[in-house]
């Protein structure tokens, strides 16, 4: 996922409709855009480029990129589900 200034600049708060999903921070060099889980009181600032964050999805962890405001922020993002059987 890629935020620019002019493009995508935030996601609105919002829950994944997988099992598992998960983050990896690709750059340095911005402002903002921080994935923020604010039921959890935890955010992504720490995370060095290439850890990965990981988190139950639905319901129980909303989260939200919150606003850029300088630079350019890229993340892999990633959605797992469970094989349903």
């Amino acid at each position: 996922i890629k935020y620019q200034l002019g493009q995508q600049e935030h996601l609105r708060m919002h829950h994944d409709v997988a099992q598992v999903s998960a983050s990896v921070k690709l750059n340095t060099g911005y402002e903002g855009a921080v994935l923020d889980f604010p039921r959890q009181g935890v955010d992504n600032t720490s995370l060095a480029v290439g850890e990965l964050v990981a988190w139950p999805s639905l319901v129980t962890h909303p989260h939200e990129a919150t606003q850029l405001t300088s630079g350019v922020k890229y993340a892999l993002t990633i959605w797992c589900e469970l094989p349903s059987f």
